[in-house]
C-alpha cells in the first residue's frame, strides 16, 4: 500500500481500463482538475500485489466545517477483490484520523466489497446500450417514446462540441442554483476539458438558435457516464430532458459503448422513475463511512445535495435572491463539502 506519485498516472489509468466497469470519474487526471479549481489536500492510494496494481482509491479533504472531511471521488474506489479494498480503506481511515477528520466517506464503483466499515448501499441507474439503436427504442415505454418525439417534431437539434462549453455552463449553473444544489465553478469545467478532453463529450440542444439544454458525457473504454446537465425553463413542452437522454444514448451506441451510467437516484423518486422508463437498471454502489462504528445509524451529511445556510432560513433566504446571487451562493456552497 502506498501513495500514488506523478509517475503512476499511466499505470493508474491502465488499471482502470482493464476493469470491466470502471468509471471515468476515477481517472488520475481528476487530481489535476481539483488542484487547479479548488486546491484541496489530496491523497491517492494504490494497492499492489506482486508488483501489480490491484486497487486504487482517490481521496481529497474538504475543510468546509469545523473539522475536515475526507471524500473519495464518486465511484472512486476500484479494487480487484475484497482484500485489496480492505487495504485501501484501512489506509484512508488511518490518514483521515491523523488529519483530524470528523468523517471519511468513500464511494465504490459498481462492485460493492465486503469490508468491516459501515456501508450504505445506494443505487445508480445503468443502461445497456450495446443492444443498438433499434432495440433501445423498442425497449422504451410508449410514454417515453412519445416525449422524445415531441422534441424531434418540435425541431430540437443537438450539437456535440467543446465550443458549447459556455452555453452548457450557463444552463448547468442556473439549473443547479434554482434547485439550491451546490454548483461547480467554471474553472473546474475548463480544467475538465483541458485534462480529460479525450474522455469528455459536451453537447448543447437548441430550439432554432436558442440553447434549451446541455450536458457532459464522459467515456472510459466501453463504459460511459452522463454526469452533468442543465435545461432552460423555456420550451419545456418539447421535453428537452428526454431528447437529451436519447441523444446521449445514440452517441454511446455510435462510439461502441456497452454501458451508460445515468446517475444515482433514490428508488421510488421521480428521477428514478424517469431513468427506469429509459431502460435503466439499478446497480448498487457502496458508500463506506470509515470513521463510524459498524452498526451505527448511517447519517453523515453529504452536503453536495442541498445548500445549507441557516436551518429554517435557507429556503426563505435563497429563494428570494436574484438568479446571479443564487449562482454565487451555489458555487460558494460547493467549497464546503463534497466537490465531486
Amino acid at each position: 500500500m502506498r501513495l500514488a506519485r506523478e509517475g503512476d498516472r499511466r499505470s493508474w489509468n491502465d488499471f482502470l481500463g482493464r476493469l470491466p466497469e470502471a468509471s471515468p470519474l476515477a481517472l488520475f487526471e481528476w487530481r489535476d482538475i481539483l488542484a487547479a479549481s479548488y486546491g484541496p489536500l489530496q491523497r491517492y492510494w494504490i494497492a499492489e500485489r506482486s508488483g501489480e496494481i490491484v486497487g486504487v482509491l482517490p481521496t481529497y479533504i474538504s475543510k468546509g466545517g469545523r473539522r475536515p472531511t475526507m471524500y473519495s471521488l464518486r465511484q472512486g474506489m476500484n479494487a480487484v477483490d475484497d482484500q485489496a479494498a480492505r487495504a485501501l480503506l484501512e489506509a484512508a481511515a488511518n490518514e483521515a484520523r491523523s488529519l483530524g477528520c470528523h468523517a471519511a466517506l468513500i464511494t465504490s464503483g459498481l462492485k460493492v466489497h465486503d469490508v468491516a466499515y459501515e456501508t450504505e448501499r445506494r443505487l445508480t441507474m445503468v443502461l445497456d446500450v450495446s443492444v443498438g439503436e433499434r432495440a433501445l427504442w423498442d425497449g422504451f415505454r410508449q410514454k417515453t417514446r412519445t416525449t422524445i418525439r415531441k422534441g424531434i417534431k418540435g425541431g430540437l437539434t443537438v450539437e456535440w462540441s467543446f465550443g458549447a462549453l459556455a452555453e452548457f455552463f450557463t444552463l448547468y449553473s442556473c439549473t443547479m442554483a434554482s434547485k439550491r444544489v451546490p454548483t461547480l465553478n467554471r474553472r473546474f469545467f475548463d480544467e475538465l476539458v483541458r485534462r480529460l478532453g479525450s474522455n469528455t463529450r459536451i453537447f448543447v440542444v437548441r430550439k432554432d438558435a436558442e440553447p434549451v439544454g446541455a450536458g457532459v458525457l464522459m467515456v472510459l473504454g466501453d463504459f460511459a457516464t452522463y454526469v452533468y446537465q442543465g435545461t432552460s425553463a423555456r420550451h419545456l413542452d418539447l421535453a428537452p430532458s428526454s431528447f437529451m437522454f436519447w441523444s446521449v444514448a445514440l452517441r454511446c451506441v455510435n462510439e461502441g459503448v456497452r454501458l451508460l451510467d445515468l446517475g444515482e437516484s433514490r428508488a421510488g423518486s421521480p428521477v428514478h422513475t424517469f431513468k427506469t422508463n429509459f431502460g435503466g437498471a439499478p446497480r448498487e454502489l457502496g458508500y463506506y463511512d470509515l470513521l463510524r462504528d459498524p452498526g451505527a445509524r448511517y447519517g453523515t451529511s453529504d452536503s453536495s445535495s442541498r445548500i445549507s445556510i441557516l436551518p429554517g432560513l435557507r429556503d426563505r433566504i435563497v429563494d428570494t435572491l436574484p438568479l446571479f446571487a443564487k449562482r454565487w451562493v451555489a458555487e460558494t456552497a460547493r467549497k464546503r463539502g463534497r466537490i465531486v
